[in-house]
């Protein structure tokens, strides 16, 4: 008899069917973007914030908010008449981070709609994957196995991070220590308020964790899973907490983990309660 299984299933499951989700067509996507009062694109911009997209959302938790004030901050002019030239830097600064926001969440919908548009030219999977009674838990925003896989009965999936159609969660973990979130000095209004422009923003960059929703789907799909199989998912600490809800929820007898286009490092497993339990594999045989 078959051992149902939870599938686990990460962007590198998309880069294996050669869909446009890598790192670098995010940032080609974000090199399409323009910022409020910049000249240089989203991507460029972002660079000299510190942000670097080896991992696509960890990147954000370095954004250099001390630049990004002193680049933009406008001192107010008390001896004006007019409250627009005390308050103007107020909304100038929330315009540029408002801005600066949007490049980020539009060239990630633009990837998604990109790599959904050349699904619509892919032709359905006869290989079956899946067996019945198998569920899905998906880090991705695609259709991608909805629309290449003829799911079996009993088949469920989940989209934890949002899917094509609806709002994408998209952040790093745990803010840094640096760059630090910025405190205001008190000595001035216009210019405090700022700072907490740009604070606001940095808090906004945190991912929005859906744990009550992978727990529901886990107590009503996988009581009687066996066995976690990992396919594309770095198994990176910006989603630990998911994978060890899975463990003390499901119990699973073993994890089986493969990733895209590289080994998983046991730096990056060792620090999992279930690494007792992991049996690594090449995905590229079951993936055809």
């Amino acid at each position: 008899m078959h051992k149902k299984r939870l599938y686990v299933i990460g962007n590198g499951f998309d880069c294996m069917y050669g869909l446009p989700t890598k790192v670098s067509d995010f940032e080609r996507h974000l090199s399409e973007k323009r910022v409020y009062n910049e000249m240089d694109n989203a991507n460029e911009i972002l660079n000299t914030y510190g942000v670097y997209w080896c991992e696509f959302e960890e990147g954000l938790s370095y954004i250099d908010t001390e630049e990004i004030y002193s680049r933009n901050v406008q001192f107010p002019d008390y001896l004006s008449d007019h409250e627009s030239d005390r308050d103007g830097g107020i909304l100038n600064m929330q315009m540029y981070t408002d801005s600066l926001e949007e490049a980020v969440r539009d060239a990630l919908d633009d990837m998604v709609q990109e790599a959904e548009s050349e699904l619509d030219e892919r032709e359905c999977i006869t290989k079956s994957l899946f067996n019945e009674g198998d569920q899905i838990v998906s880090f991705n925003y695609t259709s991608t196995i909805e629309r290449l896989y003829d799911l079996p009965e009993g088949t469920n999936i989940i989209h934890i991070h949002g899917d094509s159609d609806g709002d994408k969660i998209f952040g790093y973990k745990e803010p840094l220590e640096q760059p630090p979130v910025m405190s205001s000095s008190e000595e001035d209004y216009y210019v405090d308020e700022q700072k907490e422009v740009v604070n606001s923003m940095y808090k906004r960059l945190q991912k929005n964790y859906k744990h009550k929703e992978l727990n529901e789907f886990l107590v009503k799909n996988c009581q009687e899973i066996e066995e976690v199989v990992v396919i594309g998912h770095s198994m990176a600490s910006v989603d630990s907490e998911y994978m060890e809800m899975i463990e003390s929820v499901v119990k699973p007898k073993n994890w089986h983990i493969s990733q895209y286009n590289q080994e998983p490092g046991e730096d990056s497993l060792s620090e999992y309660s279930f690494v007792d339990k992991i049996c690594l594999f090449d995905s590229k045989d079951i993936l055809k």
